[in-house]
């Protein structure tokens, strides 16, 4: 590849302009099939350009012109890192710590791939330590430098880790590591406010959660129910449901959110209010065994005694269904309610709400699963034991939903199979008595 040809590619990919910097590269190719100046720079131009397969194919091919090039099978290994297919990523990321075995960036890859794969905690824990340890070991200057964003990153991601296996003192060192490089990252200060929650260090939590929802600079659920949940365990309620009431209804709508929110309604003993809202909070997340005993409780308190009976055999099989365990809570709640009033013994059949019926005939789908940080989900289908990929782009009018929603679709071809398209809620009806 001659120097204008060059320099124009390289002005294109200062521009990110991908697609001109490829079509000069593809004609550079045709000239140069092996050359690997050129198939490297085309293989990244395919890969910030999204173009995936074209660029694993490049990489294959770079991967035998120099199989002792540990650069090779990390690039492609990162092609299926991109897409998250994380099994097909740690393959290849073997490959070049074959040839490398003290790669930095591909260790930090490596353990968070690792860290993404279930049951895989304890490897991702041990490369995340190989690549602290391999950092560690590098002489001082601009190697060094050019490394320390993944020694923070592979810091972050231990504390995580340990935070999420309760091993809280390696947690908070770890965190702490990562904060010394990335005090200014909101997902550092809202762990750190996390791991003070759980060890009841709560005005603590508050500084660092107020720190990360400020650095985050839009509301973020889980920054602000931790937040909330560290202004109750501080005996701060009324701040907390202030704070609550304040969030926007996005957010407040959420299934776990009204259930915090009603804990702390109880404390207050505003009984209505945390009726209200768990109510709203069985009703999004029917599923959840929590809400069922939360609001159980409630009604007790209230003296409607048969609806929280119903509410903690609802609870009690629910957890049984979905997690295979008892619910020695609820039942000794039971069982006391029903030894001081038998008339509760036998349940009381509630009239069963029907899934609604969409206006023009389409299928409708209770969405099952919603990841809002990732913006897709999953759709239940009825008498398929597939459930159906959505993307919230496709949601008319809303910019996220909550489990238990209903949706009507269409079904269109996505890159990975069918996929529901075209979907409005629903809302459901009371049946007619």
């Amino acid at each position: 590849m001659n120097s204008r040809l060059q320099n124009q590619v390289q002005e294109y990919i200062m521009q990110n302009d991908w697609q001109a910097a490829i079509e000069l590269l593809e004609q550079a190719r045709e000239q140069e099939p092996q050359n690997v100046t050129v198939l490297g720079t085309l293989a990244f131009c395919y890969s910030r350009s999204e173009h995936y397969s074209q660029a694993i194919e490049l990489y294959q091919q770079l991967c035998e012109l120099q199989n002792d090039v540990a650069r090779w099978p990390y690039s492609l290994g990162y092609q299926y890192y991109a897409q998250q297919q994380y099994a097909q990523a740690i393959t290849h990321f073997d490959q070049a710590l074959e040839i490398k075995p003290d790669y930095i960036v591909v260790l930090y890859r490596k353990g968070y791939a690792l860290s993404k794969l279930k049951g895989k905690e304890g490897q991702a824990l041990t490369t995340l330590e190989h690549c602290r340890k391999a950092f560690h070991a590098l002489p001082e200057g601009d190697a060094k430098d050019r490394e320390h964003k993944h020694y923070a990153d592979a810091c972050f991601q231990q504390g995580k880790l340990f935070l999420k296996v309760g091993n809280n003192r390696l947690a908070e060192e770890r965190l702490r590591e990562a904060a010394e490089s990335r005090g200014d990252s909101a997902d550092v200060q809202y762990n750190l406010g996390k791991l003070c929650v759980v060890v009841g260090r709560y005005d603590e939590a508050i500084d660092h959660l107020k720190a990360a929802q400020r650095l985050s600079q839009q509301p973020q659920h889980y920054i602000l129910d931790y937040l909330g949940r560290a202004y109750t365990g501080a005996g701060r309620l009324r701040e907390a449901i202030e704070l609550y009431e304040r969030m926007p209804t996005s957010i407040r709508s959420r299934a776990y959110i009204l259930r915090n929110m009603g804990g702390v309604y109880v404390q207050l003993e505003q009984l209505d209010e945390a009726e209200s809202v768990l109510q709203e909070a069985v009703r999004r997340e029917y599923r959840n065994h929590n809400g069922h005993y939360q609001l159980g409780l409630v009604y007790q308190r209230l003296g409607k005694l048969q609806e929280a009976a119903n509410e903690f055999r609802k609870a009690i099989e629910l957890r049984q269904k979905h997690y295979g365990k008892a619910f020695p809570e609820a039942k000794k709640v039971l069982q006391g309610l029903v030894a001081e009033h038998p008339e509760v013994e036998i349940p009381q059949e509630k009239p069963q709400v029907l899934p609604p019926v969409s206006p023009s005939g389409r299928p409708v789908a209770r969405v099952k699963r919603y990841f809002d940080d990732r913006g897709f989900g999953f759709l239940e289908i009825e008498d398929s034991h597939k459930d159906l990929f959505f993307h919230i782009k496709e949601v008319k009018g809303r910019d996220s939903v909550q489990v238990g929603e209903y949706l009507e679709y269409s079904i269109g071809e996505g890159k990975k199979g069918p996929q529901a398209i075209d979907l409005r809620i629903i809302e459901p009806k009371e049946p007619s008595s």
